[in-house]
Formats: C-alpha cells, structure tokens, sequence
C-alpha cells in the first residue's frame, strides 16, 4: 500500500550545481593543468609526485602521499620454487605508510571540519592512489612484495570505492584525475579506450560521478598544441557523460591566458552551469 499523501516528484527538486568531476586521459592530455581553471581555494591529495610539475604557482594546498618504494626485486610468476626463493626477501621489506598517513590526515580533517574552508577538493591521481592502497592492503595480509591475489583486489577495490564516497559528500565539487588505457576483446578485436582502475571499479566507481570528461591533446598543421575535452561517449570511450546541459560533444581545453585560467576548460564550465541555475531560481522566485 502507497501511504503517502503525495508521491515525491523531480521537477520539486531543486536543481544542483556540477558537483563531481573524473578527468580521464593518458598522460600529457591537460588533467593536472584543469585545476588552475577551478575556483579558490582548494584542496589536493597529491598521490603522484609529477603533479607538481604543473602545479607551481597556483593557490591551492595539498599533502603528497606518495606510494612506497616496497621492494626493488623482480617478482616472478607464482610457483613452489619462486615461493621459495622470496620467502627471505618478502620478510625483509618495511611496511609502507602512505596510506596510513592518508588515513590519518582524512580523519582528522573530517573531524576538524577542515574541508569547509575550500571550494573542491581534487585526487590526483587514482591509478597512484590505488597503488598506495595495494601496498598496505598485501602489508595487512601478509602478501607484501608478492603479486596480489583476489582477497588483495578486493579490499583494495571496497577501501578505494568508500574513500570516493566520503569525498563526495564532503566536497562542493570533486575533482578526481585518472588515467586511461587501451582494452582489446580477445574474441571480436574490438578497441576501447577505459579508465586505467581495478577490475570491477571500471564499472562501478564511475557511478559515483555526475561527470566524466575524457581530456587529450591534439596539434594544429603549423605544430601548436591543443587541448580538448570530450563531454560525449562514443562506441571507443563509453564510460564518458555528463549532467550538465547543453554541453557540446568536444569543448576547447586549451588554458590561453595563464592569469585568468578560470575562464577556460573545465572551470568555464562549472562557472557558466552555476550562472544558469543562479539565474533560473532568481526567475522562479
């Protein structure tokens, strides 16, 4: 039995702004350099040190957590005599602490309110942040230095998922950066292009995200580099979308001025789909 008085409908909602973004693209492709577009401030969890790069000059804080160098040994495919072979050095490897400062840095901040003062909060990137994850998750199960196994992935796949959910809730926008790589089909040959995560995360992670944009960059004919991004899928990047209206399919990435970057990429975007919603509830009123 219906035992409400009126059924909720969507058109009483009120319409939010762009709140979570994936940045999809394979290195070079402008990810890092969107944030300069973003609003101020800001927050960044730095789990790939090349990051900075191109990142200097902008006003943004941070913490690095830069996944642990474990062991410098090659890891050969599983059998009794390469068990063998490692069981010494396997025991001989320091347990990494990137992840847990992490943890350690989010509690606190969730507890002291700290992500309030900023505008968004960004992740670069997931491909490291899974790395720092993998090394603490195979330290727990007594696996560290070894190839992971299915119980490995598995918690890896539960902590990352999680970690991106208390960020959503917590940030004004989410800015997540990934990077991307090339799948085949074994059976039809078919090419597709797919964020670069965990076996099931390439599924379900990207749920959590209003938006996702794959970046690249292109050359004009005289050799001057471009930057665009893809707001639309196709039948070889399937994962991209995106809630905000009337977005054309391929937009301009290109940052041209460097002392107003907000005015480009992915900032312009936010800007002009908070403009429009501002302006539609001052009509409303």
């Amino acid at each position: 039995m219906i035992r409400r008085n009126r059924m909720p409908n969507a058109k009483d909602l009120a319409e939010a702004g762009p709140s979570s973004f994936m940045l999809v693209g394979p290195g070079g492709s402008g990810k890092t350099s969107q944030l300069w577009t973003l609003p101020q401030p800001g927050f960044l969890y730095i789990f790939d040190p090349k990051a900075l790069d191109s990142l200097g000059g902008l006003n943004v804080d941070y913490e690095t957590f830069s996944p642990d160098i474990i062991s410098l040994d090659a890891i050969p495919l599983k059998s009794s005599k390469a068990d063998k072979a490692m069981a010494s050095r396997v025991m001989k490897v320091r347990e990494p602490t990137a992840w847990i400062e992490w943890e350690e840095h989010f509690d606190d901040a969730v507890s002291q309110g700290f992500f309030n003062q900023y505008k968004w909060i960004g992740v670069d990137s997931t491909t490291t942040m899974l790395d720092a994850i993998m090394e603490y998750v195979q330290f727990l199960n007594g696996r560290q230095g070894k190839h992971p196994e299915q119980a490995d992935y598995t918690a890896q796949i539960n902590t990352f998922r999680n970690v991106m959910r208390a960020l959503s809730g917590l940030a004004e926008t989410l800015v997540v950066l990934c990077h991307e790589e090339i799948y085949k089909d074994e059976h039809s040959g078919r090419v597709t292009y797919q964020p670069l995560l965990t076996g099931r995360l390439r599924t379900r992670l990207p749920l959590l995200f209003s938006n996702i944009f794959r970046l690249e960059v292109d050359q004009e004919k005289d050799g001057t580099a471009f930057w665009n991004i893809h707001t639309t899928g196709d039948r070889q990047h399937q994962y991209i979308r995106t809630s905000v209206k009337g977005l054309a399919p391929i937009l301009d990435g290109t940052i041209d001025d460097w002392d107003h970057p907000e005015k480009f990429g992915l900032g312009k975007i936010i800007a002009n789909e908070t403009s429009r919603i501002t302006s539609k509830k001052g009509k409303e009123k």
